[in-house]
């Protein structure tokens, strides 16, 4: 309380957002579902207008072309950089593609399923195979033309695979879904692990 010094609207603390600290070393986005409440040292980002899903959002953040972009434009304080809102507003976003969008919200989700259940349950192979195919995703937004030429594409690959996965689902049903989409996409032989 002590660090309002004016009224802020209650929808960036009670709706759906995105939070990233304002001084990092690498990004750190998190889509935040429900109510959650920040000072100054964090960057709270609401839907609003745009059309790209919040979790899209973060994968964007998180990427490694979010942190090359961090590093080339963010004030650089110790060992990471400051990014204030103004700076946080130029962040480039690829031509909206709502269907590859969609998409990773929903590898998103499997990420964020995968971190949350008990630590002896959670396969950490499965959260880096999965963090590293957000990133492939996120490259091929930005670059297409690039990748494609070295037939190094993701997103028409698991199409089949995600147009299924319901973001509502329950708990058994994120598992099952899991453990086929793993065992789908990253056996020895799989496209997807190859390209990666």
């Amino acid at each position: 309380w002590f660090q309002m010094h004016w009224p802020r609207d209650p929808a960036f603390f009670e709706s759906p957002k995105v939070a990233i600290p304002s001084m990092f070393d690498r990004p750190r986005a998190a889509y935040i579902e429900g109510s959650a409440y920040f000072g100054i040292g964090a960057n709270v980002i609401t839907q609003g207008d745009s059309n790209i899903p919040l979790r899209t959002l973060s994968a964007f953040l998180n990427s490694s072309v979010g942190a090359w972009w961090f590093a080339i434009n963010g004030k650089q304080r110790g060992v990471g950089v400051d990014i204030g809102v103004s700076k946080l507003r130029q962040f480039h976003l690829p031509p909206l593609n709502e269907k590859a969008f969609l998409l990773l919200a929903k590898v998103v989700e499997l990420v964020e399923f995968v971190k949350s259940v008990s630590d002896e349950d959670a396969d950490l192979s499965s959260t880096s195979f999965l963090e590293d195919l957000i990133d492939a995703c996120v490259m091929e937004c930005y670059f297409q033309e690039h990748m494609a030429e070295r037939n190094l594409l993701f997103l028409d690959e698991l199409i089949p695979s995600l147009e299924g996965y319901d973001l509502e689902a329950d708990e058994e049903q994120h598992r099952e879904f899991l453990e086929h989409f793993i065992a789908t996409h990253n056996a020895p032989s799989a496209k997807i692990r190859n390209r990666l």
